[in-house]
């Protein structure tokens, strides 16, 4: 909805539902008196959407990744934040990379903008945020047994996103539940913390032997 409101010779033309749409330049007229008046004036659409999309991702350890931050308008500066902390301190680019990935990189990304055109010291914040869960393994490491002696239980620690049951393999070869023999292997899927994204999994082998030596690994795939 949009009016012209005439007080001493001033116009103002008022908007309460703007969109990028509306922007552009205007011009208005009118009549004092017998004397008319003319002016033109542009209209800037600000705007800041937050992250360009609300898919969580879910990058590998080691990788790197950048986050764009959807701003329309002439921003003067950006901030991050991660489970609603500011991250670093106020910059003048709409992306962040995030390098050489990490578990602790994980966490819910969004961003907020400010206008120099506002004249004002207000931070607009995006609506939309976006989850990255980064996913790695625990560090490889070697089990000895004694062939004959008591049971192994390997246990492995996966962060991403939930999977169940996780995926185990010998060699590379896949682990299936269904044809694992119950008096040899035993198989929990294992449990999912959402507060770190963490899934943890166990395979136990009953009365180790030779042909139990492999290298044994378990995987999730988002």
């Amino acid at each position: 909805s949009s009016g012209i409101n005439a007080e001493y010779g001033t116009i103002t033309i008022t908007s309460s539902s703007a969109y990028a749409s509306t922007e552009g330049s205007f011009s208005c007229t009118a009549n004092f008196g017998g004397v008319t008046a003319s002016d033109t004036f542009t209209l800037d659409y600000l705007n800041v959407e937050g992250m360009d999309t609300s898919d969580p991702v879910y990058p590998a350890a080691g990788t790197d990744l950048i986050l764009t931050c959807v701003i329309t308008g002439t921003y003067s500066q950006v901030q991050w934040f991660k489970d609603g902390q500011d991250l670093d301190g106020e910059t003048m680019t709409n992306q962040k990379t995030l390098s050489s990935l990490s578990t602790d990189d994980s966490g819910v990304y969004g961003c907020r903008a400010k206008f120099d055109a506002l004249g004002d010291d207000t931070w607009y914040t995006g609506a939309v945020t976006r989850t990255v869960a980064v996913t790695d393994k625990t560090p490889d490491s070697t089990v000895y047994a004694v062939v004959g002696a008591a049971n192994i239980i390997l246990t492995c620690k996966l962060h991403g996103q939930q999977v169940d049951p996780v995926s185990w393999f010998a060699d590379g070869d896949a682990l299936l539940q269904a044809n694992l023999d119950s008096n040899k292997h035993v198989l929990v899927p294992g449990t999912y913390s959402e507060s770190d994204y963490e899934i943890e999994s166990t395979l136990e082998i009953k009365n180790v032997d030779a042909n139990d030596a492999a290298a044994y690994e378990c995987r999730t795939v988002p």
